[in-house]
């Protein structure tokens, strides 16, 4: 009942909406359900194509691993659905779940069949969470520099690498700057 009201209010979703939905012990279940059904993700279709990006919004208010695993398959198959919700949104969520996911954010990255962008959604909750918990700031650089100097992907290599400078760490920049003049060079 509660996500046919969210897929009614089409845009109007309210907070008290949301975290009621978030509360419910099979709330993954039925929003999985709605993630697959392909007419929720479009204009026209039930909810407008709003009730999709709602989900993605509720799944980090849950925080366990059925619902930031689903959030991994919406970045994983929908990515073209979520057009700038990925980039703008969708690293905040990834940072919502907390501390306790950054390995699985970790293994995430390194999967090279993911385009660029989807997969610095995890970079970015990467580099948040080891800001804001310093304990796992070394191995999120360590991770980080590792990303940028396996990766086959330039443009995924350039977001690592701005990743990496934002934590205004001189000890990385001889690092980024090699990686990038290497890749500059290859490419001329």
């Amino acid at each position: 009942m509660l996500i046919d009201l969210l897929t009614e209010l089409g845009l109007y979703v309210n907070k008290q909406l949301a975290r009621e939905i978030s509360k419910r012990d099979d709330a993954v279940f039925y929003l999985r359900k709605l993630i697959q059904d392909g007419k929720h993700w479009h204009n026209g279709g039930p909810g407008d194509g709003w009730s999709s990006i709602h989900i993605i919004h509720i799944l980090p208010l849950i925080k366990n691993k059925a619902a930031f695993e689903l959030l991994l398959d919406i970045i994983r198959y929908h990515e073209d659905d979520l057009n700038n919700w990925l980039i703008e949104d969708v690293p905040c969520l990834l940072f919502a779940f907390g501390e306790e996911f950054i390995e699985p954010l970790k293994e995430f990255s390194e999967d090279e069949t993911l385009e660029a962008f989807a997969r610095s959604t995890t970079t970015e909750a990467l580099l948040t969470l080891g800001i804001k918990f310093p304990q796992y700031q070394n191995d999120v650089k360590q991770h980080l520099l590792k990303q940028l100097q396996t990766t086959e992907d330039g443009t995924f290599a350039g977001i690592v690498a701005d990743d990496l400078a934002s934590f205004h760490d001189p000890s990385v920049m001889p690092e980024i700057h090699e990686t990038v003049t290497i890749r500059v060079g290859e490419s001329n």
